[in-house]
């Protein structure tokens, strides 16, 4: 065999043997298989309430909501508890309850795993007394307040201001067959002013919404005229008896 041949023989056997190789990676290659998806995590827990502050022995409904590592969320299942019991309680269908003013965390331990917790402050019940005409401010948070007024002698007026609205215009006293009055009211808070009603002991008392729901508006019981009801009753009699 001549050189030549020789050399042609080796560089068709070469890339005989290249072409095959080709062939052969090309026919065992394959589409790589995509890693499994995880399922989501937990991503936090989140305790919500529509007020962050209750009233002594009011009630107040907790939500959780736990909120997964894709985005979507989805009812909390766990336990409540509270951090200082002494001034809010929880029981375990998230109603939490307002014992002593202070403060207490809320909190919701999630079956499968998280933990979210909300704050809530319980105050007192906001009340006042005292005895005669006066004027003082009642808080704007006070949306129900019982007021009462006793007069133990002969005849006196109890007229009641809240805001510039006529709220109690009463007349008490033996000479009334009423020494007593109370009445419980709707309100926004704002003035109070206590008029012609020298002698007369009153007290004004917050009411927790919980325990006054279906009261009637703030006016709707008080009697049409305004004034010094007692004097002007008098002037009328005394006029009849010329």
């Amino acid at each position: 065999m001549r050189r030549n041949e020789v050399k042609r023989f080796f560089l068709f056997s070469g890339l005989l043997v290249l072409f095959c190789l080709m062939l052969s990676c090309k026919s065992s290659s394959t589409t790589p298989t995509p890693p499994a998806k995880s399922a989501p995590t937990v991503a936090r827990v989140d305790v919500t309430s529509a007020h962050t502050t209750i009233l002594v022995g009011a009630t107040e409904q907790m939500t959780a909501t736990v909120v997964m590592s894709d985005g979507t969320t989805k009812a909390g299942v766990g336990t409540w508890s509270s951090d200082t019991p002494a001034q809010a309680t929880v029981d375990q269908s998230g109603v939490a309850r307002g014992v002593t003013p202070g403060n207490a965390n809320i909190i919701f331990n999630n079956t499968a795993g998280g933990q979210g917790h909300k704050l809530l402050t319980v105050r007192a019940l906001w009340s006042a007394a005292g005895s005669g005409d006066t004027v003082f401010d009642m808080p704007t948070y006070v949306s129900r307040v019982k007021i009462t007024g006793t007069y133990n002698r002969y005849s006196s007026n109890f007229i009641v201001y809240i805001a510039g609205h006529l709220v109690v215009n009463e007349l008490l006293g033996t000479g009334w067959d009423s020494t007593y009055f109370e009445g419980t009211y709707v309100t926004n808070g704002g003035t109070v002013e206590i008029k012609y009603s020298s002698g007369v002991a009153w007290t004004f008392t917050e009411v927790a919404a919980t325990s006054a729901l279906g009261l009637p508006p703030m006016q709707r019981s008080v009697r049409p005229t305004p004034g010094n009801r007692e004097y002007e009753i008098y002037k009328r009699v005394s006029d009849r008896r010329r």
